[in-house]
């Protein structure tokens, strides 16, 4: 399912998100012009989107409006200075055309109840190839997943618990800079926890969702 960019309403203008909604069956909202009322033009696209399919339906809106229960923000934490020393060192394998398969089915493995995590297709993984892409499988076996690009860590997820600091720290090797970013759900305790203990710091609030009741 394709999102669409223009969604034009007597009430503004929004670009809807539809291409999870065959996966997890949630749609996004982002309003980009309000002629009239930013509730009616939201509970439009909504109405738009349940006739597509969804169950959940979310809005990136600066503050509650009626109709809408706060979801979560979404942070952009960041870390400075030498990565800490791991208890292990992790190898890693670049992503190829031969596991692409596997870095997907773990992704959305794990990702699938994260909020606003986007679904992993075939064409998004085929991406990772050329974007920075890594497993980690030990004893033939895939136990952790990451990509990163630029400066930023993008995904990282493992199979077992225990894994994630090594992981991290063998991804953020990758990354050619002493200054590391990265986007997190503040409603993800897990990976919150982790990124405190890396030594991250929130910079910034980068978008806040709603959930359309």
């Amino acid at each position: 399912m394709k999102n669409i960019p223009v969604f034009t309403t007597s009430y503004g203008i929004a670009t809807l998100i539809l291409r999870e909604i065959p996966y997890s069956q949630r749609a996004y909202i982002l309003p980009q012009s309000v002629f009239t009322s930013l509730p009616e033009l939201v509970q439009e696209c909504a109405g738009f989107c349940r006739a597509a399919g969804a169950e959940q339906i979310f809005a990136k809106l600066d503050a509650a409006i009626n109709g809408a229960a706060f979801q979560c923000e979404i942070w952009e934490l960041t870390r400075r200075g030498a990565l800490p020393q791991p208890e292990r060192e992790l190898a890693l394998s670049a992503v190829t055309t031969e596991n692409s398969e596997a870095y997907r089915s773990l992704y959305n493995e794990k990702f699938a109840l994260v909020d606003n995590a986007a679904y992993c297709d075939r064409a998004d993984a085929a991406k990772l190839i050329e974007e920075g892409g890594w497993l980690y499988v030990a004893d033939g076996e895939v136990l952790g997943l990451g990509q990163v690009q630029g400066s930023e860590l993008r995904a990282i997820a493992t199979a077992r618990k225990g894994l994630g600091f090594d992981l991290a720290v063998a991804l953020m090797k990758k990354l050619d800079t002493e200054q590391v970013h990265l986007s997190v759900a503040s409603s993800n305790a897990p990976a919150l926890r982790l990124y405190e203990r890396l030594g991250f710091e929130k910079t910034a609030v980068r978008s806040r969702w709603y959930r359309i009741l």
